[in-house]
């Protein structure tokens, strides 16, 4: 038979995820079986890996019918693979999950893996506190990001549990239920830390910051070592110096930051009218930042639901509290940190996303220059969210 040229247009919006199917990949890309299950779980974030250990396989097999797939689909590497399969004849569209009809909010219940806390400080403020996991297990300390509270972390507590770790999420001063604390620094956040540690009978803990809370790990790191084991900083912000470095960043960052540098009064307002969504509308905030994600930061809010819930609701708890701990952030973030990174004696274990969208390659470069002891090592397949993706392994190396 003779065939017009056609031209076939796939529409599609901020409001569907897309859906792979194994029949579509093996008849377009003529990939056997095996080929089209390891395609999928690559295009939802897995690893190699991951997808050996799932299949109980050796990792060599993988990557040899990984390399096979690339022949067939014309690609060569696993990012241009996840493009060319998502935008595909064999990716179809499926709406995303109504923030009404499943994305309630959702406080942890207490239980065996949940509880939560505060203290009395000694200049009279609270400090709340979260702990999740094994409550008689080793201590390890979740700072949340700027976007986050004590809700903020891995929602599996059962998996946490496991492996004898008792994490501990604190609201930092203005963010959920802890009080604000005018001009407050990075090495004020480490003096709190340690009136937490003493309440908590705590002698010896490691420290896992996420994204814009790593300038609190490192005070900690440099005024109060002898608590630590490990410092892990996951996507960890470097000190700004100057704005081209604030223009590195991802948009939403380069904004808040930019109006931080140079107009602070401007940075309240806008802090200000940002908050009506943290408090009104989080899942809609949530969709709005997750959109900006990389494709495989997206594929693990997908995989794993109940973690887009629980940032969300992080989001929305840290709304209760005022303003001040989120403009603080910012105002502190690019103004001098107050200690020499260059004194910090314990080692610091870097880690960002292959696809991170939010530190920039100038902040990994610029704490190689400043951290006199330390490691980076780059997740693969992973963005923004790389702890969550990591996060046995993380809990099994903050503890070792």
């Amino acid at each position: 038979e003779n065939y017009q040229d056609l031209l076939i247009l796939y529409l599609t919006t901020q409001d569907t995820q897309l859906h792979l199917s194994s029949k579509q990949l093996q008849q377009i890309y003529k990939l056997t079986p095996k080929e089209s299950e390891i395609a999928k779980k690559i295009a939802v974030g897995l690893s190699t890996k991951e997808i050996a250990k799932q299949s109980n396989v050796k990792i060599d097999t993988v990557r040899s019918q990984l390399k096979s797939i690339f022949q067939k689909t014309k690609t060569r590497s696993q990012n241009s693979l996840v493009y060319t399969l998502l935008t595909s004849p064999a990716a179809w569209s499926i709406n995303k999950v109504s923030a009404k009809a499943d994305w309630t909010m959702r406080i942890p219940e207490k239980d065996s893996h949940f509880r939560e806390g505060s203290l009395t400080l000694q200049d009279g403020r609270q400090l709340a506190y979260a702990e999740y996991g094994d409550i008689d297990g080793y201590p390890v300390y979740l700072f949340h990001s700027s976007f986050g509270c004590r809700y903020q972390r891995y929602p599996y507590h059962d998996i946490t549990a496991k492996y004898n770790v008792r994490l501990i999420v604190p609201d930092r001063p203005g963010f959920g239920l802890s009080d604000k604390k005018n001009d407050y620094t990075y090495l004020n956040w480490s003096d709190d830390f340690v009136e937490l540690n003493e309440h908590l009978k705590i002698n010896n803990c490691s420290i896992m910051s996420l994204i814009s809370s790593s300038p609190f790990a490192l005070a900690c790191a440099y005024n109060q070592p002898q608590y630590l084991n490990k410092i892990m900083l996951f996507g960890g912000f470097s000190p700004i110096d100057s704005f081209s470095e604030i223009l590195e960043l991802a948009p939403f960052y380069r904004l808040m930051l930019g109006l931080a540098y140079y107009t602070p009064s401007l940075l309240y307002q806008f802090i200000k009218l940002h908050a009506r969504g943290l408090q009104n509308e989080p899942f809609k905030l949530m969709n709005t930042l997750t959109s900006r994600f990389s494709a495989y930061d997206q594929a693990l809010m997908r995989k794993h639901p109940k973690l887009i819930v629980a940032l969300a609701t992080a989001v929305h708890e840290q709304g209760k509290s005022t303003i001040y701990g989120l403009y603080n952030e910012g105002f502190r973030l690019v103004r001098p940190w107050g200690f020499p990174l260059e004194d910090i004696t314990k080692k610091i274990d870097l880690y960002y996303g292959e696809f991170d969208t939010h530190a920039s390659i100038g902040m990994q470069n610029k704490f190689k220059k400043l951290l006199p002891n330390h490691s980076i090592r780059i997740l693969e397949n992973s963005g923004t969210y790389a702890l969550f993706q990591y996060w046995e392994d993380a809990l099994q190396f903050a503890k070792s």
